[in-house]
């Protein structure tokens, strides 16, 4: 295990040198339901900490973050026994780290103006972030989101734009809401995750034009980073970024 946490932990260097990762965070091992956390000054110094048993069993393969109640509720990167071996996986745990500083630094702020949010939160649904019942099988949503993705692509702002706002006249409030929020909560990580496979000359995670699910928007989200954070780097001002992609300006 401390092999591994010496090459997170050179990742988060590479990172943080480049003004892209600004915390390190817990990390979370977690083996069917019981789940370890490795913590300390360094992310080379991790050691264990505390162990503790979950209600329910936790997919091997999961890539995740959330706070853990048993630790001080500290949000953490939480990380399946399957997926931390390659320098992949590694990169991985970073893009989770992003999701712990959102969390920390605006993510509930942001929710709690949203009417998706207050919508589930009366019906007590905390798994809407992935169950919301989007209408990708629209024809119309489908045409506008390819031209919408592929101006990103070519970085035609003004074309971009357009094409955003047409597609929010076309969905509910709601549904709207839902999109922009995957763009900037997935989208700003897959971004970060991108500048650093590029500085480790990896290949980059790559999306495509065609609506299929709410990973589309991930995608969608990176592009509109490469946009709105043109020096390549990260932003401590997160809120302000998603109020502007919610507003369509990119």
């Amino acid at each position: 295990m401390l092999q591994k946490f010496i090459k997170i932990d050179n990742i988060f260097k590479l990172a943080f040198d480049n003004d892209l990762i600004f915390t390190k965070h817990p990390i979370a091992i977690a083996d069917g339901k019981n789940i370890s956390v490795y913590d300390g000054d360094k992310i080379k110094d991790y050691k264990l900490i505390k162990e503790s048993v979950f209600p329910f069993e936790i997919p091997p393969m999961v890539q995740a973050a959330f706070p853990l109640d048993f630790y001080d509720n500290k949000s953490a990167a939480v990380i399946g026994k399957d997926v931390f071996s390659t320098t992949e996986d590694f990169v991985t745990v970073l893009h989770e780290f992003v999701h712990c500083y959102q969390w920390e630094s605006c993510e509930l702020e942001i929710k709690e103006q949203m009417n998706i949010y207050k919508h589930y939160s009366q019906k007590k649904d905390g798994m809407w972030e992935i169950n919301h019942e989007f209408p990708y099988e629209d024809k119309a949503i489908i045409a506008l989101f390819e031209k919408y993705f592929n101006e990103l692509s070519d970085q035609n702002i003004e074309n971009a734009m357009k094409y955003k706002k047409e597609i929010a006249e076309n969905l509910s409030d709601v549904d709207y809401e839902y999109m922009v929020w995957q763009e900037w909560k997935e989208g700003y990580a897959r971004y970060i995750e991108n500048r650093i496979l590029e500085l480790m000359d990896m290949p980059l995670i790559k999306g495509y034009s065609k609506l299929q699910g709410r990973v589309s928007f991930y995608d969608s989200g990176a592009l509109n980073f490469d946009i709105l954070l043109k020096d390549g780097k990260g932003s401590k001002d997160l809120k302000a970024l998603f109020e502007k992609m919610l507003k369509g300006d990119l």
